[in-house]
């Protein structure tokens, strides 16, 4: 009598191993791929939002440089004779110190009105021009003559406007024939933006009669520094400064023919991605009016 033997199967054979590395190296170099492209997404989103808030500083830089810049010259020939003044010996109100990396505005932006003194009296002034303004205080500046020569100051006066009359107190100095209003802003201008999570925002109010410069400061021990803005006008015993850009490599400004150049690097750290960061260079090129 025969007797019958069942034998299990307890082992794989070599092609069925080799059918299921071949599957699973399949589905691995699928997630890989699909790892590696999310991977290269995010880092390509992270890269153009760091390319895009760059440019958004550079716009806010650019454009406060070019706001300051279009008032450059005014006024300049009467306050560059202003007791006190930081003058800057030129036409156009336009300094630029290579060296320092460093340009420097002076600019003073008056209403169209023009009050001339009125013959035989002390505060009486005619108005050359219509006026819609309110009886109030302004800040004015005030010349003795029209000349390259001419003496000037600029104070606060209380001014009271009848027809086209205005009566000024306290009386000005008796030498003063010629009566500027200086212009106020309409609304005070308020510049913010987002430095990749850092807030920063300032802002710049008030009469514009100013003395502005722009530079760069880097401390010894950094590798990025600052572009600030540094603000003076008569009267003012101090300099405010604020930081306009940070993260600067360079900030150079040069004078051509007929305007000037401000280039600015600014290297950024991509987010969350360590030891990572990219330099963008922009260059600017600003019209100020030729030197006479």
């Amino acid at each position: 009598m025969k007797i019958k033997r069942n034998f299990r199967k307890n082992a794989y054979t070599l092609v069925e191993v080799l059918i299921t590395i071949l599957v699973m190296s399949i589905f691995f170099l699928i997630i890989s791929v699909s790892f590696n492209a999310t991977c290269t997404a995010i880092k390509t989103e992270r890269y153009v939002y760091t390319k895009i808030t760059a440019q958004d500083k550079f716009q806010v830089l650019f454009g406060i440089i070019e706001d300051t810049l279009k008032w450059s010259g005014s006024m300049n020939v009467f306050l560059k004779n202003v007791d006190g003044f930081k003058s800057i010996d030129s036409e156009n109100g336009i300094q630029i110190n290579t060296d320092k990396n460093k340009i420097s505005v002076q600019t003073a932006v008056v209403d169209n009105l023009i009050l001339k003194k009125v013959d035989g009296y002390d505060n009486k002034f005619e108005c050359l021009c219509d006026t819609d303004k309110d009886d109030n205080e302004y800040e004015v500046l005030l010349i003795d003559k029209f000349t390259n020569t001419t003496e000037a100051t600029v104070i606060n006066l209380n001014i009271t406007f009848n027809g086209t009359e205005a009566i000024i107190n306290p009386i000005p100095p008796s030498n003063m024939e010629y009566c500027f209003l200086i212009r106020d802003r309409d609304e005070e201008r308020e510049i913010e933006f987002d430095s990749l999570g850092d807030k920063t925002g300032f802002t710049d109010k008030g009469y514009q009669v100013y003395f502005k410069s722009f530079y760069f400061e880097k401390e010894d021990e950094e590798e990025t520094g600052k572009v600030i803005m540094e603000t003076w006008k008569p009267g003012f015993t101090y300099s405010p400064t604020v930081v306009l850009l940070d993260n600067v490599l360079t900030f150079i400004p040069t004078k051509t023919n007929n305007g000037k150049n401000i280039e600015v690097t600014i290297s950024l750290e991509i987010p969350r991605i360590k030891k990572n960061k990219i330099n963008i260079t922009k260059k600017r090129e600003f019209w100020i009016p030729d030197e006479k």
